[in-house]
């Protein structure tokens, strides 16, 4: 059987399939949703549209338990204060989608990706992302409180007040996010690459920050006491205004913390 394609619109945006195939014409309208399905025949279209309508979120539900598919591409929906609380996600794709206030605790999403997206005020605590992107992505508010990432791309997100409490992370890219003022005391981030972070002014007391990639990151005002730096790579880094007290460093570290302070190491 010839794969089938999909194509749902409605008034959020957009919603396509991955698949493709030979475009047999067949069009069909039901509720506020408009899909056009390529495949062998009219029954399959119509079965394809009676699984897309439990995709479908018109936003502002709150509370209300919704379903989101796999392999998927929404594009500008508005997820607002709905539940995906336990959601098992692999291979779909978001892009400019709203997911204020919204439920998203004990979530898995697995090669997926987030672009442009707002997660302010949503609760993913305890969920588990393994090599998910969540690229210029909102997290204001919004509560990571056991969250898993595991060779996650975060690259140029934005947190602000987030509760990290509990993060866990393997690996990964957060380079050119905005992590300024948080608080991440204890948290792991060993081997995770934050070229060009901003972590100005954050509590980064006691946290796993071995061999991780802090190449031209700011540190102004914030606290490493007690961290453990060893094999992290501080290129370019401003250690004039950091509380390194307590700090574990090694030899290489030592010396650029030493040129930061004007220093000629010879």
């Amino acid at each position: 059987m010839a794969k089938t394609a999909l194509i749902i619109t409605h008034a959020g945006g957009n919603i396509k399939s991955r698949e493709t195939s030979k475009e047999t014409g067949f069009r069909l309208q039901l509720g506020g949703a408009r899909c056009r399905a390529d495949g062998d025949s009219e029954r399959d279209a119509k079965r394809s549209l009676a699984e897309s309508e439990k995709v479908v979120c018109s936003g502002k539900n709150r509370g209300v338990r919704m379903r989101l598919e796999n392999n998927f591409e929404y594009i500008n929906e508005d997820f607002s204060q709905a539940s995906f609380a336990e959601l098992d996600l692999r291979g779909s794709r978001f892009v400019g989608c709203q997911f204020r206030n919204t439920s998203l605790e004990e979530m898995m999403s697995s090669s997926c990706s987030f672009s442009e997206c707002d997660f302010t005020q949503a609760r993913l605590n305890a969920s588990v992302h393994t090599n998910s992107a969540f690229l210029n992505c909102q997290f204001n508010g919004t509560n990571l409180f056991g969250a898993t990432f595991r060779e996650c791309k975060m690259t140029g997100s934005t947190f602000v007040k987030v509760n990290f409490n509990g993060l866990t992370t393997q690996g990964g890219d957060w380079s050119f996010t905005s992590l300024r003022h948080n608080n991440l005391k204890g948290v792991g981030l060993r081997q995770v690459r934050l070229t060009e972070a901003d972590l100005y002014e954050c509590n980064l007391e006691k946290m796993d920050l071995r061999e991780t990639d802090l190449t031209n990151a700011v540190l102004a005002k914030a606290s490493l006491a007690g961290a453990d730096l060893r094999g992290a790579r501080v290129d370019g880094v401003d250690f004039m205004q950091v509380n390194l007290r307590d700090v574990r460093i090694d030899i290489p570290q030592a010396i650029a913390i030493a040129q930061s302070y004007g220093a000629r190491v010879e």
